[in-house]
């Protein structure tokens, strides 16, 4: 009986390791390409170039360890996430008295508000809208994959967000923000 030789193992665990590596390095270098083509309006070009390597990346990426293609496709979007979340709560903090600028219901004037309390209210404004933009495009690819898919996590994930409909008070905040505008039951004709 021959007896493992421990070296060869080692040799081709490192091996391995090397070639999933390079398989992530590249995608994500391809990825890095995909994105700049989407920011620039090339992404739906004649030779949709991006695309095309699209499923070759994912039939390798799935069969690596721990979930690889989900977590370098995940990656970057969580990062702009957290790029978002945190600009958002920095001028957050820059407008102490953000409610104040908006005019009460009654009527009353709102005091008014400060440049760079305006400046930073656009900046948040446009953060609002860049999740506004996300979400679109998440809850439209999240529905479909629904009716198809077998993962729990993902059918878990958009049955919560169903159930939540907001923080409180969320519709009469978008009523004070858009008078006259029809929001729930009253939208419908109930």
């Amino acid at each position: 009986m021959k007896t493992p030789n421990h070296r060869n193992c080692r040799n081709e665990r490192t091996t391995n390791a090397a070639a999933e590596a390079d398989v992530i390095d590249s995608f994500r270098g391809w990825l890095q390409t995909a994105i700049t083509a989407w920011e620039y309006g090339q992404n739906g070009g004649p030779s949709k170039q991006p695309r095309s390597k699209t499923p070759n990346y994912c039939r390798s990426l799935a069969n690596l360890p721990d979930n690889a293609l989900a977590r370098e496709l995940a990656a970057p979007v969580l990062a702009v996430l957290d790029q978002i979340e945190y600009a958002a709560a920095l001028f957050q903090r820059a407008v102490p008295n953000r409610a104040a600028s908006v005019p009460l219901a009654s009527g009353v004037p709102a005091a008014p508000a400060i440049p760079e309390q305006e400046a930073y209210e656009k900046v948040l404004w446009q953060l609002d809208l860049a999740l506004a933009l996300t979400l679109r495009r998440l809850a439209s690819i999240a529905g479909s994959r629904t009716r198809q898919t077998a993962c729990t996590d993902l059918l878990c994930e958009v049955a919560l967000q169903l159930n939540d409909a907001g923080p409180p008070g969320l519709v009469s905040k978008i009523d004070a923000f858009a008078p006259g505008r029809q929001t729930g039951a009253s939208a419908h004709g109930e």
